[in-house]
């Protein structure tokens, strides 16, 4: 639940942070012809830009360390990871791009308010906004991108992820779903850039040629090892315990999936 909700204002509070970049870009290129002073209000808008970037980052911060399932995935296998858009971008590109708008944004503050002149200070002010601009807009999954993620992100549904899994162990939520799904159907929110795609586990045909044992075995040693997908990352540090709770997690979603077909 906490990484829905995190993510959620991450995802609205990008459009304050782009909003006040906008503004006081634009609001310095037009001063810098002019002889009026700096303002307060200028002032005002260039700092609350500067803090809005800084709350961003935290709420990013968050999800990259501690509760995004695409990070987990990016650094379980890194080589396989590098070779899969999606996971390259949210696992590297997005948080470097992100990264460096924030220092130049932060920079331009502590410099600007040093500089005495108003046109020189714009100046500064208009670069170490607009760099920090132009970087974020690269770094947002717009729809037309093929990491595409939602304009407005709807609350609800990134609550309803957690419920749906409530059955299996937080070792499912941090480790598998981004690629299986939260119903294990192999539609997880990385899943359409991975070639081969995520085991549908829905699939009641799967299950019945594969032993708890073999599952287990994939789990615990990976794709790799077993000459399976090379994306599917080993899991050598789970305990027995935890283990054999995913193998009865797996299980149940092609059970499910059968109990519902016959109804």
């Amino acid at each position: 639940m906490l990484h829905a909700i995190v993510l959620f204002l991450h995802s609205y509070q990008r459009w304050l942070v782009l909003g006040l970049a906008l503004a006081i870009t634009a609001r310095s290129l037009t001063g810098i012809r002019s002889e009026r002073p700096w303002s307060a209000s200028e002032d005002r808008l260039h700092a609350g830009f500067v803090w809005s970037m800084r709350l961003q980052f935290i709420l990013g911060l968050l999800l990259y360390v501690l509760l995004s399932p695409l990070t987990d995935a990016f650094f379980s296998n890194l080589r396989g990871a590098m070779k899969v858009g999606e996971l390259r971008f949210f696992g590297l590109e997005h948080a470097l791009m992100m990264l460096a708008a924030v220092a130049i944004a932060d920079a331009g503050r502590a410099r600007s308010k040093r500089i005495a002149d108003a046109k020189a200070r714009r100046r500064r002010v208009c670069w170490t906004t607009g760099i920090p601009l132009l970087l974020m807009l690269a770094a947002v999954p717009w729809p037309f991108m093929p990491t595409k993620r939602p304009l407005l992100r709807s609350a609800p549904a990134a609550a309803q992820v957690t419920t749906q899994i409530a059955a299996c162990p937080p070792t499912y939520q941090s480790r598998c779903s981004a690629c299986h799904g939260a119903n294990g159907r192999g539609d997880g929110v990385v899943a359409a850039g991975l070639t081969p795609s995520p085991r549908n586990f829905s699939e009641p045909t799967w299950l019945s040629s594969r032993s708890a044992a073999q599952l287990r075995q994939v789990i615990r040693d990976g794709g790799p090892a077993l000459g399976l997908s090379p994306l599917m990352p080993p899991n050598s540090d789970l305990s027995a315990t935890e283990l054999d709770a995913l193998v009865t997690c797996v299980s149940s979603f092609a059970s499910a999936s059968s109990a519902n077909g016959a109804q």
